[in-house]
């Protein structure tokens, strides 16, 4: 704790003081306390002597620096005496050593800004695999679409032309192949799909559980 008249010169250090601070109290007497201990206010000063003038007390986080050059953050609660005429005489400032909490919160802070720069550098590879997976998936497609038709077209001609001469097992041999190629064909579209579906947005919806049990 502190005493300082309204300008800001000190007029009680105690020992709590000189040993936060490392500054003896023959050093403190008397000087500007923000500029002894280079205060880094969160506002202007002249707007905090304002708030403190008509509301009688201010309270806010401040940057000190001690004797030794370590900086110090405080959560302090300046409290506004008056003289008889109501006058500002003198205010008295309480600081608590919130140091290692503000430390820890930047560090918290510093560790969530590094993640989320990881989760959007990992995001944007995902969707560059996802795209160059698209693009191949869909090219694959296309290509495997030719050699189908191929067969598929084949296959009926000679069904058309020679299916009644052919043995039995020949024509069961021709229905296989023509099966197995409309079975590749209904693949090839549902990898069609799959690509249509990876260029859609994402929509939340509700799902009834029990149709998916």
């Amino acid at each position: 704790m502190l005493v300082c008249d309204f300008e800001g010169h000190i007029l009680l250090w105690n020992r709590a003081s000189e040993n936060f601070y490392g500054y003896s109290k023959a050093e403190a007497l008397g000087t500007l306390s923000h500029t002894l201990l280079r205060t880094e206010f969160p506002e202007p000063l002249t707007q905090i002597e304002d708030h403190l003038r008509r509301e009688g007390g201010w309270e806010g986080d401040l940057i000190h620096y001690r004797r030794d050059g370590s900086q110090a953050t405080v959560h302090s609660q300046w409290a506004l005496n008056r003289d008889s005429l109501g006058h500002p005489r003198r205010v008295v400032k309480t600081n608590t050593d919130i140091t290692a909490a503000k430390t820890a919160e930047r560090q918290v802070r510093d560790l969530n800004l590094e993640l989320e720069r990881r989760v959007r550098e990992r995001t944007n590879e995902l969707e560059l695999a996802n795209k160059e997976l698209e693009a191949f998936t869909y090219s694959v497609s296309h290509d495997l679409r030719a050699p189908l038709r191929h067969m598929a077209g084949f296959s009926k001609m000679l069904a058309e032309e020679c299916g009644t001469s052919l043995a039995p097992e020949a024509q069961r041999y021709l229905e296989r192949i023509q099966d197995g190629t409309r079975r590749m064909g209904l693949l090839v579209d549902e990898l069609l799909n799959l690509t249509r579906i990876g260029r859609h947005e994402l929509r939340v919806q509700l799902t009834g559980m029990d149709s998916i049990v």
